[in-house]
């Protein structure tokens, strides 16, 4: 991000409403949310009156985002440099196959989701939002092998719906105990969630 021009910190992204200056800000966000409240328990904001989460986190994010438009693309740098590290940090100390932090609701709700899922999901936002300031400035990259491995906690999931499925005749698709299956990548271990758990495979 040190090499982008001024200019390019105003282009438009794929988020509606948000140019390259407010996808850094919202990654910005996620990581300063994550350390408050993995590292230092601190729950932050509260639902409003009957809020859903989909429309809580959208009103959360857009509130810091425009907040953050009084800061400058280098001091956003500048914390992103200082937390980035901090953030990793809290995860390795975690035992991966612990209960995460924070539920990965779209995975499952009648299971707490293990802590490599609630990593891999943010490793793989992290990612996304790289690749749509990437493509707003037309700087290609962030695609190799490093981005792939075990570091980058890349996430393959499908979606949550075909959890709450009843099983039908033949299985198709579907895991043990009538559960769909759902199956996460981070590096080489892979892990199917099949009704019961979050085995690794």
């Amino acid at each position: 991000m040190r090499g982008l021009e001024p200019a390019d910190w105003a282009r438009a992204t794929v988020c509606p409403g948000w140019d390259v200056h407010d996808v850094v800000a919202h990654v910005l966000n996620d990581y300063m949310r994550r350390l408050s409240g993995a590292r230092d328990g601190y729950s932050g904001a509260v639902f409003a009156d009957d809020e859903t989460l989909p429309a809580f986190l959208a009103r959360t994010n857009e509130e810091f985002v425009r907040a953050a438009r009084q800061l400058s693309p280098r001091l956003m740098i500048e914390l992103l440099e200082q937390l980035g590290p901090q953030l990793d940090a809290v995860w390795a100390a975690r035992d991966l196959e612990a209960p995460a932090g924070l539920n990965v609701s779209w995975a499952a709700t009648d299971v707490d989701s293990p802590c490599w899922l609630d990593v891999g999901r943010e490793y793989t936002e992290f990612w996304v939002h790289q690749q749509q300031v990437r493509d707003a400035v037309s700087r290609p990259g962030g695609d190799g092998a490093r981005a792939h491995g075990a570091g980058a906690g890349r996430l393959r999931a499908g979606p949550a719906v075909h959890a709450a499925r009843p099983r039908p005749a033949g299985g198709h698709g579907r895991g043990p105990g009538g559960a769909g299956a759902v199956r996460r990548a981070v590096g080489a271990r892979s892990g199917v969630r099949d009704g019961g758990g979050w085995p690794l495979r």
